[in-house]
């Protein structure tokens, strides 16, 4: 059908330049860079604003005030500047810079692989096998000019990839198939290994029709992390987790319905588009419910993508549904053991 030209179609975000600009950013919170990180300054800075931040939003942040001494003012009078200020300041400074050198490529934290320091997972849909390599042939017709483009992309070649250490990964894959070994997440589950920040993200964040569908490196194809749901029983297999909280946007959410429309253009049968993309008890969503000690529930959905404050907020401040005893009695004001709010509600195993 038409829907599935939305895989070949050019989108209207780049997201692989926006990764890169991310992994800028990231150098300087990883204190790479060189020459070009200024160490006193971050230091001087976390000493001024890091104790009067505690607890506060950001934009109470901006506006601490720190008093400097300036040594080109004829009186020797202090200034007075912001922690906002301070901070845009050093960031600038560090990515003129950065940008600049000859081996930003070797030392930028886009190039490091996923997990290189820390535990840490991004999952996302693919495409593999005889669908991914007609829909990079769809893609490189698209860009010739080549009409008409004839499509067979399968359901049965989706996956659920999860990037990571090789040997945890492994891990997961065992515990999954001892712990849930008729699920359709043991089946689709696919380890995409450590491979490099700059394509988890831009995997992950892919959306046909907004972006291009990206290719990866080891030539499958990428079609959203919508699937980060499906991120719960591996974690739980795993073991290795003292708790589990799932992060949510409330309702259906907008992952689910373009799930539903990503699958369906792979001619995902209703019984299979069910056991995605729905509430239901038994679908991988009430699964992943059924195994998370909490539900962090955001009104993200609700919230336009250009207003990162009230991104931040509401992430920052939104309710927990848990029937965890150690986070309900955590001090968090706005833990409960019920919400009663759609999509955001554990389901309790029978």
């Amino acid at each position: 059908g038409d829907d599935i030209m939305m895989f070949v179609r050019p989108g209207l975000v780049d997201l692989e330049a926006i990764s890169r600009v991310l992994g800028d950013v990231g150098s300087f919170l990883a204190g790479y860079g060189g020459d070009a990180y200024d160490g006193d300054g971050v230091r001087q800075w976390l000493n001024d604003c890091a104790l009067p931040s505690f607890g506060k939003p950001w934009e109470e942040i901006a506006q601490i005030p720190i008093i400097k001494q300036s040594d080109t003012n004829r009186r020797g009078k202090s200034t007075t500047t912001t922690c906002e200020e301070e901070y845009g300041s050093l960031i600038n400074r560090f990515l003129a810079k950065f940008r600049n050198a000859r081996n930003k490529e070797q030392q930028n934290r886009i190039h490091d692989p996923v997990g290189k320091f820390r535990r840490m997972f991004v999952g996302t849909g693919i495409v593999i096998g005889n669908s991914a390599e007609a829909l990079k042939t769809g893609i490189n017709r698209y860009i010739r000019e080549e009409w008409p483009i004839e499509l067979e992309a399968h359901f049965d070649d989706f996956r659920l990839g999860l990037y990571g250490d090789d040997d945890e990964l492994l891990g997961m894959l065992e515990g999954m198939e001892l712990m849930f070994p008729d699920r359709f997440e043991t089946r689709r589950f696919y380890p995409l290994g450590p491979r490099p920040w700059l394509e988890a993200l831009t995997v992950s964040a892919a959306e046909p029709t907004l972006s291009q569908v990206p290719i990866m490196y080891g030539g499958e194809v990428g079609v959203g992390g919508w699937t980060v749901l499906a991120g719960v029983l591996p974690l739980k297999a795993l073991n290795k987790a003292k708790r589990l909280v799932s992060i949510v946007s409330r309702g259906e959410g907008k992952a689910l319905v373009y799930g539903d429309v990503v699958i369906s253009a792979l001619e995902a049968s209703q019984e299979q588009r069910d056991d995605l993309v729905s509430l239901e008890e038994d679908s991988y969503v009430g699964i992943s419910f059924q195994h998370a000690d909490g539900i962090w529930c955001t009104s993200w959905d609700s919230i336009p993508i250009f207003h990162p404050l009230d991104l931040f907020n509401d992430g920052y401040n939104s309710p927990l549904e848990t029937i965890s005893d150690v986070l309900l009695s955590a001090g968090y004001e706005r833990a409960s053991e019920s919400l009663g709010i759609e999509g955001c509600s554990l389901i309790r195993p029978l």
